[in-house]
C-alpha cells in the first residue's frame, strides 16, 4: 500500500474507541469470584483481544472441569450490564473529533469487534459512537475470531473495498495479527498491554493515542479525496 491509497477505514471497538476493557475483564472476575474461584490480572490481560469462545478456552483450562462456565457465562454480563448502565461508557481520548473528521474526508468506516453483538449494541449507544459507523462485524458473525483474518476480510467487504484498500486501528496483539493476516495496513494503539515485538513487526505503526493519528491518516488519504 502507498501513501493515499487509503480509502476506508476498520477500527477495534474495546480499548480503542471506548475505555471498556477493565470493565470487562473485572465483571469476569467477579462472576467467578462468586463461584469460589479467583482469575489473576495477568491472567485476564491474555483474554485482550480474543473472541468469546477463545477466552472461555483459556477460562475453562485455566479453573478445570469443575467450574460452572455456562453459569460464569450468564452471570458476568448481567454484572457488566449493571455497572454500564450505573456508570455509563467512556470513549477513549480523540475518538469524537477523529470519527468526524474522517466523515469530512467523505471516507467510510467500519468496527470489527471480537465483542458479541448485543454488547457491541449496547457499547455504542451508550458512548454515542453509533451513528459515526456504516456497518459493524462483530464476533459472532464469523466462524473464526481473531486472531483469525475473518472479521476484517468480512469488514473489508461490508465497505465494498478490497483489503488493501483500508487502514485498520487496533489496541491488541490478536487484533493486529487478525488485520495483518488479512492483508490490511494496520496501525496499533496498546491499551492494557504494550506492543510486543511481533506486534511492532506486523503494525504499519504504532501511536501511544488515537490523538496522534491525524497527520498518518492526513498522509494515507490525500489521493483518496
Amino acid at each position: 500500500m502507498t501513501a493515499g491509497s487509503v480509502r476506508g477505514f476498520i477500527f477495534d471497538m474495546d480499548g480503542l474507541l471506548v475505555d471498556t476493557e477493565p470493565g470487562y475483564l473485572e465483571s469476569m472476575q467477579l462472576a467467578a469470584h462468586e463461584q469460589g474461584h479467583k482469575l489473576g490480572s495477568e491472567f485476564m490481560l491474555d483474554l485482550v483481544g480474543r473472541g468469546g469462545d477463545k477466552s472461555y478456552a483459556l477460562i475453562r483450562s485455566q479453573l478445570g472441569t469443575g467450574f460452572d462456565m455456562q453459569a460464569f457465562g450468564q452471570r458476568w454480563p448481567d454484572i457488566w450490564r449493571d455497572n454500564t448502565t450505573r456508570l455509563g461508557i467512556d470513549t477513549k481520548p480523540c475518538v469524537p473529533q477523529l470519527l468526524d473528521w474522517i466523515h469530512e474526508l467523505g471516507l467510510p468506516l467500519t468496527i470489527a469487534t471480537s465483542t458479541h453483538a448485543e454488547h457491541a449494541a449496547r457499547t455504542l449507544e451508550l458512548s454515542g459512537l453509533k451513528h459515526h459507523f456504516d456497518a459493524i462485524v462483530t464476533g459472532d458473525q464469523v466462524v473464526n475470531g481473531k486472531p483469525a483474518p475473518d472479521i476484517y476480510l468480512r469488514a473489508a467487504s461490508l465497505l465494498g473495498l478490497e483489503p488493501e484498500l483500508c487502514l485498520a486501528f487496533e489496541d491488541s496483539v490478536p487484533g493486529v495479527t487478525a488485520a495483518s493476516s488479512a492483508g490490511i495496513r494496520v496501525v496499533m494503539v496498546p491499551d492494557l498491554k504494550s506492543a510486543t515485538p511481533h506486534a511492532e513487526s506486523l503494525a504499519h505503526s504504532v501511536c501511544a493515542s488515537l490523538c496522534d493519528s491525524f497527520t498518518l491518516i492526513e498522509q494515507l488519504t490525500a489521493g483518496s479525496r
